[in-house]
This record gives C-alpha cells, sequence and structure tokens, in this order.
C-alpha cells in the first residue's frame, strides 16, 4: 500500500494508518461475512458478487494497491461465479492479513 491519497494527513499524524486500515478490514470483514451467508444458501447472484467486489476495489484504490485493485478487476470478469466468490473470500482473507501487518508497522 502507498498511502497516497492520505499523504497530507499522515504527515501530521502517521498513527491515522492504522485507524484507515481497521476501516478497510471491517468492510472486508463484512463483506466475507456476507458472502459466506449468501452462499451457502447458494443465493449469491452476479449483481450481488459485482457490486462487493465494487466495494473492495474502491477500498484498494483508495490505498493505491495496484495488485490488489488489479485482482479485484479480474473478479469482475465473467467466469464460473462460485469459483470467482471462492477466490474473491481468498483474496480477502489475504489482504486482511497484509492489513494486520501493516498495522503493527504503523502501531495499530
Amino acid at each position: 500500500y502507498s498511502f497516497e491519497a492520505f499523504s497530507n494527513l499522515l504527515k501530521d499524524n502517521p498513527e491515522h494508518i492504522s485507524l484507515i486500515l481497521d476501516e478497510i478490514r471491517k468492510v472486508h470483514d463484512d463483506i466475507l461475512i456476507e458472502l459466506a451467508e449468501i452462499t451457502e444458501n447458494n443465493g449469491l447472484t452476479e449483481s450481488q458478487f459485482r457490486a462487493m467486489v465494487h466495494k473492495v476495489k474502491g477500498g484498494a484504490q483508495l490505498l493505491s494497491a495496484k495488485a490488489f485493485t488489479e485482482q479485484c478487476q479480474k473478479l469482475e470478469l465473467d467466469g464460473p461465479l462460485q469459483e470467482r466468490a471462492r477466490l474473491f473470500t481468498k483474496l480477502l482473507e489475504q489482504e486482511n492479513q497484509v492489513i494486520k501487518r501493516y498495522q503493527g508497522k504503523y502501531g495499530g
């Protein structure tokens, strides 16, 4: 993550990085829960899935996380929905681990 969008804020208070990451992780966690519940009931629709990916992609773009953003864009392409949902879950879990490492670095 480069945090370019927050450069002025971070100069004054680097601990804000941890707060920003915490909010993004909360979004990831909420989507993971929602995705698991919907998928478990076989009720996931393409539009629901794309809305979830779009929301997460916005946070990735805010952090200037290029690779994460690109992975989200790939998930928005057509293909077997359940497989993309599985990959999305894995991606969010991995990114949450990255966030935890950053929070450790910035005092979170």
